[in-house]
């Protein structure tokens, strides 16, 4: 296994890693024994890497880190409210490593129908089994668009589209846009692979090998990811006159779906781990379900698979990674009175009530994230402070959320003990 303190010990990687995340909010993930471990903060505060020596500070505070990420957007202010531009990011991920080529053919795809709408690209091998398709953000103004991740969405929806990726069978294709949607950053090493992600051009793709990954002799374009050619502003025009269906006027979806949503972007924002985020929303609605309608001692009634002894159990587990809620897992995934939740009974039972709604599930995914985004750390840990202060105030009134329009706020006599994001800066800022 490659050492991640000697390979993050070279100059030109440390500068290349620096260089992309500048602006950026950061996150790491690695492994300390059998654990994974992943952190977008740093003491209480967002983690940013604005040079090579914050590369060096965050491996001596946590010398578990293998792999370096960075939000899709890049940002003017420091407490990542003001979206400054968006790197497109078409995300291929093939289902086995020896489809490669197969997987090299759709980057190329989506490669040539962007630079036939007016803009190159660039592309990223991730290290593991895929490819990044990647448009520089400064190829469009994005400050003149109110909502600019909807912008970005509706541009990656459009190419999916007319490329009909939904019909490739050999990989995966995501196209998540959201404040809190990471991607490798250019020479960071892979969190399983001893591979690093290198940048190349579109011309470059074809003769593309894995040995171009190699941490000790890498073949990389610097430049590839640094600058824009071309425009995004065509694209984007013909992307937002493009309607997808909808399905009536939006209403509110109710509790219990708004309860699993805001719980899987909470357990996302501190993991970055998907699937087990979706698996974790509904477990904690479920959850919260049980305990109000049946966890009374005056009640003989009890859901099946739930009893006092069900709720000894699970006050006796371990806290779930970063957070202090105690869940049962299973199969990797959450679980709960024996019944495991997974990523397809999360769309199932949540992502369609809003569909049902009149709310498109992606929208609704992406303004959750930024939502809960705007809580400090110590309010996405704590299970009550989440329940108080994100999920109260709008649990009756998620259009708000859609809406932009529901802001964080916290009772007077917390304020000292949640600080904003904002404040967590200056306060940091001020101490040096």
């Amino acid at each position: 296994m490659v050492s991640p303190s000697e390979h993050y010990s070279r100059p030109e990687v440390r500068e290349e890693v620096a260089s992309f995340l500048k602006g950026r909010w950061a996150a790491v993930e690695g492994r300390l024994g059998n654990q994974r471990l992943f952190a977008r903060y740093l003491d209480g505060s967002p983690l940013r890497v604005e040079s090579p020596s914050d590369v060096e500070r965050i491996l001596r505070r946590y010398p578990w880190v293998r792999t370096f990420y960075g939000t899709i957007a890049v940002f003017e202010d420091e407490s990542f409210e003001k979206v400054k531009g968006i790197t497109l990011f078409w995300d291929i991920d093939c289902y086995d490593e020896a489809e490669l080529e197969q997987c090299k053919e759709i980057a190329a795809r989506i490669s040539e129908f962007l630079e036939k709408s007016g803009v190159l690209p660039w592309i990223k091998f991730s290290g593991g089994k895929g490819f990044h398709v990647h448009v520089n953000e400064n190829c469009l103004e994005w400050e003149k668009y109110e909502d600019p991740f909807d912008v970005a969405l509706r541009i990656e929806e459009y190419v999916a589209y007319k490329l009909k990726l939904d019909e490739v069978v050999w990989a995966k294709v995501e196209l998540l846009v959201d404040k809190a949607r990471v991607t490798t950053a250019p020479l960071s090493l892979h969190r399983e692979k001893d591979r690093v992600a290198v940048a190349m051009k579109p011309s470059e793709l074809k003769s593309f090998d894995l040995s171009w990954a190699d941490p000790l002799n890498f073949k990389h374009d610097p430049e590839a990811w640094r600058t824009c050619e071309g425009s995004l502003e065509e694209l984007a025009k013909k992307a937002l006159e493009w309607k997808r269906p909808v399905s009536g006027k939006a209403r509110e979806p109710g509790r219990f779906p708004v309860m699993a949503l805001l719980q899987a972007a909470r357990y996302y924002l501190m993991t970055g781990d998907l699937e087990r985020a979706l698996s974790f929303g509904l477990n904690r609605a479920i959850f919260y379900a049980w305990l109000k309608y049946y966890y009374n001692p005056g009640k003989a009634k009890r859901p099946r698979g739930f009893s006092e002894e069900e709720l000894k159990k699970i006050e006796s587990l371990k806290p779930v990674g970063p957070l202090k809620d105690k869940a049962p897992t299973k199969n990797g995934l959450f679980a709960i009175g024996g019944q495991v939740q997974r990523p397809e009974d999360f769309m199932r039972q949540v992502a369609r009530r809003f569909e049902e709604s009149g709310i498109p599930f992606e929208d609704a995914w992406r303004k959750a994230l930024d939502y809960v985004s705007r809580f400090p750390e110590q309010v996405l840990k704590d299970p009550n402070a989440f329940f108080k202060h994100v999920y109260e105030p709008v649990r009756d009134d998620f259009l708000r959320v859609m809406r932009s329009q529901a802001k964080p706020s916290m009772p007077a006599h917390s304020a000292r003990k949640y600080m904003t994001l904002d404040k967590f800066i200056k306060r940091d800022r001020g101490r040096k």
